[in-house]
Formats: C-alpha cells, structure tokens, sequence
C-alpha cells in the first residue's frame, strides 16, 4: 500500500511497503532539473547533483563515502528534466543512517572550490563523451527540435560553454532557490513504516524556502529535421512526434501504441527493419513523459545506404496506424506484455522509488500498482486509433547524425514537409 503525507515543512513523504522485502530504498528527491534553470544557469542542476556527496555539513567527502560503504547495497544519485534524485539501498536497521546522510548531502552541501572545479572537469568529459555518442546527439538534437526555445529541449549536461558560468556562488544561489523543502519529496519502499519515515523526515528535515514550482508550457513546434554530418560507421535517426500534457490513460494508451509501433520482438518496426529486412540492427520507439508535454519517436541505426529505406518504413509504419490500421491483436499483445512489465519492475524497489518520485513531484497524482493495471486493460482498439490520429496529425521533427547519404535527407526532407 502507498501512503502519501505532507509534513509541515512542505516536504512530502511517500511510502511503500512490499511484503516480505529484507532492504529498504530510500531517496530524496527534489523539482530541479534543466527544466527549472535559466539560461545562465544550463547545467547548474546536474553540476550541483555531482557536487552533494563531495561533502556536507558535519562529513567531508572521505567520510560520507566511507558512511556509503558501510551501509552497503546501493547509492546513487542522478539528474533528468524535471528531477533530482539521491538515493540509498540498504537493511532496514540503517534505515535512520541513510536518511540522515541524505537528508545531510540534499540540505546542507559545502560546495568547495576545490570540488566544483573537479566536477567541472567531470562534467566536461560527460559533454564531451556525449558528443561523440552519435545515438546521444541525435536524441539530444531531438528533444531540442520537440520543445524550441523551451527548457525542456536544452540538455541536463549543459555545454561546454555554459560550463564556464558556473561558479561556488551561482551553485549556491540555485541551491537555495531550488532545494526548498516545498519543492522536496521522500520516498522509502520496502521494509518500511510510513509513520517512522515521517518523523525520521520531522527530525532531519526544517523547512527551507524555494522560489515556487513553476512550469511554463513548451510552444508548439514546427516540422523540422536537423541533419549533422559526422564521421562513423552508422546513420543515427531519431524521428517523431511532441505532444502536449497527457493524464494517466493517456499515457498508458500511448504506451500502447509505442509498444505495438516498436517497443518488442513482435513489433511493427522490429519485425520489418529488423527480422525481415535486415537493414538496422537498432530499432524501436521511445516515450518522453514531462508535465504537460512529452514526445513520442522512432530511434534506428544503420547503414548510410539503408537509411532511406528505413525512414521510408517508419514513415509507412506511423502513417498506417494513423489511418486506423491498429488491430485488437496487437493492441491485445501490446498491453499484456505492458502489464506483465509493470508487475514484474513492482519486485525492483529502486524502480518503485522512481516511479513514485515521479508521481509525487512531476505528475501530482501518487497511483498504486493495481491501479496503473486497471487503467491500461481499459484501453481499447479505439482509445490507440483515437491516439494514433492525434498525433500523426501534428507536426515532426527529426534528427540525423553520422555518414549522411543524400538519399536519406531526401527522404527526411520529404517526411518533415522541408
């Protein structure tokens, strides 16, 4: 059972208990993200992440990692969009030990100069590591086209420009705007008591103000296409569709859809680019869910040579479940293979955590396992054509990164309307 509570500091905690679980998973988490930066701030939120377990008031770095040890399992912490998370798997009886050096690293970072600019330098080979990632930069170059002008098509590593304003007094200054406890969610699954969690949550957590959790809407973009030449073995092709907000039916029939377009062995994309045709060894589809937006793509590498005829494929794929070509079979095998997938990540507690954080933080709707089954065996062949109308009648973008062939642009060219 999910509990849900608000506690008088305006932190939230969230709880789940699994029956018969032996560890714990614990994470705080916090709205910040690419999403909540300025444009001199690029690349403050997953900089400042790197930086919390460099040390804290009461542990320098040696000793919080030598605390991570001892409390053994897992920890990490990582950035997206619309969220920060520090997390820590571990034995219950470390329960109170884990959320204290969490709540100690979240609340209370030294942000040293000697740390930031270590971590300026790690994040820099991160940019650089990405850049020679031709399936990152087209996913990159992707979100970008989806969402122009908007935070939610730059990037969470910045670049190597706006790296270079980021400072000990910048961090500091984000950090006190963002990391408010208004803006902050615990979640703990597992081995877990809701009311322990809470006033553990009472005891490590004062309320601290943050600038208010504001999220403007992403202007509706324009068909488009970018095409970066670079050298490699491979074409790399990201190809889709934005969309606006989407409640949870929503998103369960897109998943649908996703799934029956590219998201398994017996999908539409898989089974004739793949197993029938040979011509990339990569395919599928991909979801983006945000606060009111999100996206929907195509993802493919492959031969230069071939990569006209793929985006030919996924163009005909897209196009025919727009027209209603979408059958009860495959909407049928689609949500059963969905649903066994959600029953069978119910057994990962550190995708609970996520899942709820995410719930908490970015959607505002905390939903039980049993429930998300419910709405998704709800969803009909109509509800995916219905879906699969909407949006194949909406604009495209799409990215093309690696050896470019000139059939394939034309190709691009023809799809984006150019």
């Amino acid at each position: 059972m999910i509990r849900r509570s608000r506690r008088s500091s305006g932190c939230q905690v969230v709880t789940e208990v699994i029956p018969g679980a032996r560890s714990v998973a614990l994470g705080v988490m916090v709205a910040a993200g690419s999403r909540f930066e300025s444009p001199g701030q690029q690349g403050a939120s997953h900089l400042l992440e790197h930086l919390l377990f460099r040390g804290s008031a009461g542990r320098d770095g040696r000793a919080i990692a030598d605390l991570l040890d001892r409390l053994g399992g897992d920890s990490n912490a990582y950035t997206d969009k619309e969220m920060m998370t520090a997390y820590v798997r571990t034995l219950p009886e470390r329960t109170a030990d884990a959320l204290a050096l969490l709540a100690s690293v979240i609340t209370s970072p030294t942000l040293e100069h000697e740390a930031v600019d270590s971590e300026l330098a790690v994040v820099a080979d991160e940019i650089l590591a990405r850049d020679d990632e031709p399936a990152d930069l087209a996913a990159s170059a992707f979100e970008e086209l989806c969402f122009p002008g908007h935070p939610l098509g730059r990037d969470v590593l910045g670049t190597l420009e706006t790296l270079e304003l980021l400072d000990v007094d910048l961090l500091a200054s984000f950090h006190r705007s963002t990391y408010g406890t208004s803006r902050m969610a615990v979640v703990a699954v597992g081995a877990v008591d809701h009311d322990a969690i809470c006033d553990l949550t009472d005891e490590l957590i004062s309320a601290r103000p943050a600038d208010l959790l504001a999220r403007s809407d992403p202007p509706r973009p324009t068909s488009g296409a970018r095409v970066v030449e670079q050298p490699g073995s491979q074409a790399h092709l990201v190809i889709g569709m934005p969309l606006g907000g989407l409640d949870a039916r929503e998103r369960s029939t897109l998943g649908v859809l996703s799934h029956l377009l590219g998201g398994g062995v017996s999908s539409r994309l898989f089974r004739e680019v793949r197993e029938e045709r040979g011509l990339a060894y990569g395919v599928g589809t991909e979801l983006s869910f945000y606060a009111g937006a999100g996206s929907i793509s195509a993802y493919a590498a492959s031969a230069p040579l071939n990569m006209a005829e793929v985006i030919h494929l996924i163009e005909r794929a897209f196009a025919d479940v727009g027209n209603g070509g979408v059958t009860d079979v495959e909407v049928d095998r689609s949500g059963e293979a969905l649903r066994t997938d959600l029953l069978l990540s119910a057994d990962e507690p550190l995708t609970r955590l996520g899942r709820l954080g995410a719930d908490a933080l970015v959607h505002d709707a905390v939903i039980e396992t049993a429930h998300r089954i419910e709405v998704l065996e709800s969803v009909t062949v109509d509800d995916v054509r219905a879906m699969a109308a909407r949006i194949v009648e909406g604009p495209t973008v799409a990215t093309l990164v690696g050896p470019i062939d000139p059939d394939a642009v034309a190709a691009l060219d023809r799809v984006v309307g150019r």
